[in-house]
């Protein structure tokens, strides 16, 4: 399944050098979000990514797509070692401008709802479609609602969601989008709008 192009379509990255990741969706006039691919790939630099994901755009029939990053892929020093580097969100914009990619523009994405209640509310209410491909996600999804009640993690805080989700962090911080009115939920925009 491939939205049309004139949905609303959104890429959001969760860029760090263990795992950087990203999920595809749209949304459609009724307010409905379908999450049509992802990208999932460790230990790669940000050029890397981002001739990977300019090729799932080409391949998506070039969507004009917001791009959201997750905040911390804007902070300049990414490293403990107390070294001054670019930020994830810079090295993917100088990767973008090298291959003339301008659709990819990220702006900080909102990542504050830890427990996942958006999605959850998303769910329940069958206003959120996954493409039946999408294998990382499936096995981050699973950890995410379904932790280890044995786990030491899990005894500190039951609420906090457990193991891998890179990719959960890309859902739930593409679920809320800075417009000019403040923060607003992707279902809730409708197309055209200034974000």
């Amino acid at each position: 399944f491939l939205p049309p192009p004139e949905w609303r379509h959104y890429l959001v990255i969760d860029p760090g050098w263990q795992c950087t990741a990203g999920l595809w969706a749209a949304v459609d006039p009724d307010g409905t979000i379908w999450v049509y691919s992802e990208y999932y790939q460790k230990e790669k630099h940000p050029v890397y990514h981002m001739a990977a994901l300019h090729d799932q755009w080409t391949l998506f029939g070039r969507p004009k797509a917001t791009v959201l990053m997750d905040p911390a892929g804007f902070n300049p020093i990414r490293n403990f070692s107390g070294h001054p580097w670019p930020s994830w969100e810079e090295e993917f914009s100088y990767a973008a401008h090298q291959l003339e990619a301008a659709w990819c523009k990220p702006r900080g994405a909102d990542n504050g709802d830890k427990t996942c209640l958006r999605v959850k509310r998303y769910l329940s209410c069958r206003k959120l479609f996954f493409a039946e491909h999408l294998k990382n996600w499936e096995l981050e999804w699973a950890q995410f609602l379904w932790p280890d009640p044995g786990s030491a993690a899990y005894r500190r805080d039951p609420d906090e969601p457990q193991g891998v989700r890179h990719l959960c962090d890309c859902f739930v911080a593409g679920t809320l989008v800075l417009t000019d009115r403040g923060q607003e939920p992707i279902e809730t925009l409708t197309a055209g709008r200034m974000v």
